[in-house]
């Protein structure tokens, strides 16, 4: 007997894909049972009915959100009402449900396929986990930015060969011209210090000119160009970490003939200014409205990428932090907050008096 616990998350889930829409998907053979808030239930018989909490119950997968966030509470949950029971856990909410409108058929098309990948995880035999070995050909990393240093310290810790390389002069990435990192508000300065505490071989002013897998084999061949001078190098795997863009305001809103119209990447070297006491809080604005999704969710690129939400909802916070009785308001079509650190910094900003408007 196989069960699939369906977290509607107060109804937002449900609003793209619909408990009939996702019965469809996995079949008769499957029993899908929606709950409200499979997180809070920290009682099986809050939520599972007596008739499933016997033997026959073998494969369970919870639809609900990320092991970042609340995942790992919902698995826990399942694991209590159905100890003999195999359970998988689908993230249909971050970057999937959350990111959609109402009525986008793909959207819930793609959260239908997570719910039947992780039933045929539990098809498969147990995985055995071998003891990591180092490759001889090791890991190539593109990027020395907050990502792509992360990837590097945790494969070096591994044991495998790393090559970090990056085209500019510098490591850090955006982060290197950022001052304070959501969602704890750490220095980006002291992040990137830890990260680069790792053996890897860097290559900075350093361009990945070509990548191509040499026939018949697993292998990646790579062209490395720098100071006019360009090499191939053979890895086993390797890991594209380029970051993230900044989108300026160009001419979008009259950007360009019209003052106080700014990116996020200014108002954080203005904070940053008055927060070091090289500028007066009264530089600050007294009234400041974030519009959020700006070139994002449209038919050019109709992705959310879950950066601009935390990104604006920290600077919002500091902004009020330095100046309690600035006007603070974010226009957002839904605020994508994944995680419970994320959702915490929500809280504390709208705690803080930042209004939050639904656009």
């Amino acid at each position: 007997m196989k069960l699939c616990v369906y977290c509607t998350c107060m109804g937002q889930n449900s609003q793209i894909l619909s408990e009939a829409a996702l019965q469809s998907a996995l079949g008769p053979g499957i029993r899908v049972f929606p709950v409200d808030r499979l997180c809070a239930a920290s009682q099986p018989a809050q939520f599972l009915p007596k008739a499933l909490q016997d033997q026959r119950v073998r494969h369970v997968v919870a639809c609900a959100c990320s092991a970042r966030a609340r995942g790992r509470e919902a698995l826990a949950t399942l694991a209590k009402a159905l100890p003999w029971a195999r359970v998988e856990l689908a993230d249909i909410r971050e970057g999937c449900l959350w990111t959609a409108q109402k009525g986008q058929a793909d959207t819930a098309l793609q959260a239908q396929a997570l719910a039947r990948m992780a039933f045929v995880r539990l098809e498969q035999p147990l995985p055995q986990k071998p003891a990591p070995a180092a490759h001889e050909l090791g890991v190539l990393v593109v990027g020395a930015g907050p990502a792509g240093l992360a990837a590097a310290q945790a494969l070096d810790q591994l044991g495998l060969a790393v090559t970090l390389v990056d085209k500019r002069k510098a490591s850090g990435g955006l982060a290197a011209v950022l001052s304070k990192l959501f969602p704890r508000m750490e220095e980006a300065s002291a992040l990137l210090a830890r990260l680069s505490e790792s053996s890897a071989s860097r290559y900075l002013g350093c361009e990945l000119c070509e990548l191509r897998k040499e026939a018949g084999t697993a292998t990646y061949i790579a062209t490395l160009k720098s100071d006019q001078t360009s090499r191939e190098e053979r890895f086993a795997a390797v890991i594209l970490a380029t970051g993230a863009q900044p989108v300026l305001p160009g001419s979008i809103f009259g950007a360009d003939s019209r003052r106080g119209i700014i990116s996020q990447m200014e108002l954080d070297s203005l904070l940053s200014a008055v927060e070091k006491g090289t500028k007066n809080v009264n530089d600050l604005p007294g009234h400041a409205v974030f519009v959020q999704c700006v070139h994002a969710r449209n038919d050019e690129k109709p992705y959310c990428s879950t950066i601009c939400c935390p990104t604006a909802v920290k600077n919002a916070l500091r902004l009020r932090t330095l100046s309690p009785k600035a006007r603070v308001t974010v226009l957002n079509r839904q605020m994508v907050m994944p995680g419970q650190s994320l959702e915490a910094l929500y809280r504390s900003a709208m705690q803080a008096g930042v209004q939050f408007v639904h656009v």
